[in-house]
């Protein structure tokens, strides 16, 4: 990373007009410094709580929270829906529905769901390749408290044969 010295030449300007030059100056630096010493994770933390902050908190109830496939057979692609209600007093909204692996694929109502109606989130499991006991887990967040659940599925992946 490159860094450029900033010379003022306060020669033309009054001393009050070159001080406030100077303290705008340093202001801007440190708030660079401030945005390049956070990681990018910190930064989505950071703008995740901003937009909790901006929507009113609700509840949400799901019907289960866990689910077993049962046995499935090596590359089979099954799939199952997690049915919620907003019981809450303000509009309900899923910001992010993330799995624990590349081989589960959610899809989830996009909408903000009203106090009283229910959502969704269906889930697709690509077997293909995962042999043996699978136990994984889907990360929902909303504007709730709390802000994260965890969904989860489990399955018995039998060898093609």
């Amino acid at each position: 990373m490159k860094y450029k010295l900033l010379i003022v030449n306060c020669g033309a300007l009054s001393l009050s007009k070159c001080s406030l030059l100077i303290v705008s100056c340093s202001l801007l630096i440190v708030h660079c410094s401030l945005f390049i010493a956070c990681t990018p994770k910190q930064q989505q933390e950071s703008a995740a709580q901003t937009l909790n902050d901006s929507l009113q908190l609700t509840t949400m109830e799901f019907a289960h929270t866990s689910f077993d496939f049962g046995k499935i057979t090596d590359g089979e692609i099954v799939e199952h829906t997690y049915i919620f209600t907003n019981t809450g007093a303000h509009d309900l909204l899923l910001r992010e529905v993330t799995p624990s692996c590349g081989c589960t694929t959610p899809d989830f109502t996009k909408n903000a769901i009203k106090p009283g109606e229910q959502g969704k989130i269906t889930v697709k499991f690509d077997s293909k390749g995962r042999v043996g006991n699978q136990n994984k887990t889907i990360n929902v967040t909303a504007n709730t408290e709390p802000t994260n659940i965890v969904l989860r599925f489990t399955a018995q992946v039998a060898e093609n044969k």
